[in-house]
């Protein structure tokens, strides 16, 4: 009599433990949670959160004026500070903590700006890490010219290919998530945004040559894509002058920039990894 308690007591554990299985599959949770639980971004840019699920997803933020957050799991920064943004799936809720900075210099808190001034032909400034700067905008500029002292006959086939571009994609035209574009480089197969246009000017300056990644951020050079903003932006080089990396990037705000100016050390701080299409 006590064995046949005993099996009956095991039959209702097992079955228990079947419901509660079933219960755990219809909410469509992954044990993985929500693909990043952490991150910062700056002000204008976005990044994508999900959770592996195939129940449906109810997404808020903590301070949505801070960062945003649509249904889809798209996280824009709006201004500085922290907000909680949240994914409830069934009963089950997911959090990821955002920081929202602005593109402040590291040593006097400002933003840095170059000089104000347009790329056009009639001038040939060159900007370097001594440009000047100016507190109170987001957007840098320099002067697009010829003088490409200290680069190699490759590097700078590549810095000319990529200032042509600015012809077909000029500073402020609309580029934003949505755009999306098929890279010949092979680590992707293509990308929206950000990663399309650094695909596209890629592809305009190398054509089909095949691209690997590295992370030696000391070995930057024209043409490569760095993966930078822990992980949450793409931008292509278009020249390296000392320790001064000048870049072109799309949806910088939803719109395309050429020549803003980063340092090493950010891309050290920040870079995950340097997509390049050059063989040694």
């Amino acid at each position: 009599m006590k064995t046949v308690k005993r099996i009956g007591y095991i039959l209702i554990i097992v079955l228990m433990s079947v419901i509660l299985f079933s219960a755990s599959v219809s909410a469509g949770t992954s044990k993985s949670g929500i693909n990043i639980k952490k991150a910062t971004i700056y002000v204008g840019k976005s990044i994508r959160l999900s959770v592996k699920t195939s129940g449906k997803i109810t997404w808020k933020s903590s301070r949505p004026k801070v960062a945003s957050v649509s249904t889809k799991g798209k996280v824009t920064a709006k201004k500085t500070g922290v907000s909680v943004i949240t994914a409830k799936v069934g009963k089950t809720k997911y959090t990821c903590k955002i920081t929202v900075k602005s593109k402040a210099s590291k040593k006097t808190g400002t933003t840095q700006t170059a000089s104000k001034t347009t790329a056009t032909a009639s001038k040939t400034t060159e900007a370097t890490s001594t440009a000047k700067t100016t507190s109170g905008t987001d957007r840098q500029t320099y002067v697009i010219d010829g003088n490409t002292s200290g680069m190699t006959s490759r590097e700078v086939s590549v810095y000319h290919k990529l200032t042509a571009m600015t012809r077909y994609y000029p500073e402020g035209k609309r580029f934003d998530s949505t755009n999306w574009y098929r890279w010949n480089g092979g680590v992707f197969s293509g990308g929206f945004g950000c990663s399309a246009f650094a695909f596209l000017m890629s592809d305009a300056a190398f054509g089909s040559a095949p691209a690997r990644r590295h992370t030696d951020f000391g070995k930057i050079r024209a043409g490569d894509i760095i993966r930078m903003e822990y992980n949450s932006h793409s931008v292509i080089v278009m020249k390296v002058v000392g320790d001064t990396i000048v870049i072109a990037e799309g949806n910088y705000g939803g719109t395309i920039h050429w020549g803003r100016l980063i340092t090493r050390s950010d891309v050290r701080r920040t870079g995950t990894y340097v997509m390049t299409r050059y063989a040694d």
